[in-house]
C-alpha cells in the first residue's frame, strides 16, 4: 500500500482527529521547515523553537486551512513564526552568508557600517505586509525561483510578481527615505 499524501493525512485528522495522520505529516516535512527557519534565524536552538511553533500552530489552524498546497501553508508559517522570533529576539543574523573564518584583513569601520546596513536591511524587511514580507525572503534570503514561490506559497504567478514587486519598491522607498 502506498503512503498517503499531504492531503489525505489532513482529511484524516480533520474528519476523524487521526492524531497519527497529523504525526505523520509533522515526521514528513519537519527538516525542511527546520532549514528554511534555520536560514532566516541562523541559530539551531531558535530553529528548534520554531519548527515546534509553527506545528503547534499548524495544529490550531488546520481546520481553517483552505487551498491544496500543504508544504506551501507551512512554509509560510515558519517564515512568519520566525519572523516573529527575531523580532522577539530583537536580534537578527546578518542576511549574507557568514564567512567560515573571520576577516581579518578587511577594516573594522567597514565591518561596523556594514552590519549597521545589515540590520536596518532586516528591520525593513520585518516592516513589510506578510504577503510581501513573505515572498520577498523566500526570493531574496532563500533564493527560490518565482515557480518555487508559486507552488510553496498557492500564489497565481501574477500575485507572485506583484507581491515581489510592491516589496522591492517600499524596500528601496524606506531605504532611500532613511526609515528604519
Amino acid at each position: 500500500m502506498s503512503e498517503p499524501g499531504d492531503l489525505e493525512l489532513v482529511d484524516r485528522f480533520r474528519r476523524f482527529g487521526d492524531r497519527p495522520a497529523f504525526d505523520r505529516l509533522m515526521e514528513r516535512h519537519q527538516k525542511w521547515i527546520r532549514a528554511v527557519c534555520a536560514r532566516i534565524l541562523r541559530s539551531s536552538d531558535l530553529a528548534d523553537d520554531a519548527v515546534q511553533e509553527v506545528f503547534a500552530k499548524a495544529l490550531a489552524n488546520i481546520g481553517t486551512w483552505r487551498g491544496d498546497n500543504f508544504p506551501g501553508w507551512l512554509k509560510a508559517i515558519a517564515v512568519n513564526s520566525s519572523l516573529t522570533i527575531v523580532d522577539r529576539e530583537k536580534r537578527w543574523a546578518p542576511l549574507e552568508q557568514a564567512p567560515d573564518a573571520p576577516d581579518h584583513h578587511r577594516d573594522p569601520e567597514a565591518l561596523l557600517i556594514a552590519e549597521r546596513q545589515s540590520a536596518r536591511a532586516r528591520k525593513l524587511i520585518a516592516q513589510l505586509p506578510d504577503r510581501q514580507r513573505i515572498v520577498f525572503v523566500m526570493k531574496y534570503i532563500d533564493g527560490c525561483s518565482y515557480q518555487d514561490i508559486e507552488r510553496l506559497t498557492g500564489f497565481a504567478s501574477n500575485e507572485v510578481k506583484s507581491y515581489i514587486q510592491n516589496a522591492r519598491r517600499n524596500f528601496s522607498n524606506w531605504w532611500e527615505a532613511g526609515r528604519s
